[in-house]
């Protein structure tokens, strides 16, 4: 018997930035098919700091923005604090 439940997978900021930039990413692309990816808020937080932090132009804050929108992101509560924490 299958499952048609989804499936989630919690993407760290680590990971999201490979992807993003299209570094060393193809072993983390298999893992991310046929799931759905989250993000953390504290992982879009970090994004968004780390963009201020190499000022990025509005092109480019843009373009982060376009690709967190294809992800779920989680907000804050114990349980994400525990997953993230694990």
């Amino acid at each position: 018997m299958t499952s048609d439940a989804l499936k989630y997978i919690v993407v760290d900021t680590d990971v999201f930035s490979r992807l993003f930039r299209r570094e060393d990413a193809e072993q983390f692309r298999a893992q991310l098919t046929g799931v759905i990816p989250v993000l953390s808020f504290a992982s879009v937080a970090e994004l968004h700091f780390g963009a201020t932090m190499a000022n990025w132009g509005e092109r480019r804050r843009g373009e982060l923005a376009e690709s967190i929108s294809r992800y779920v992101v989680a907000p804050y509560d114990e349980d994400m604090a525990r997953l993230w924490g694990t």
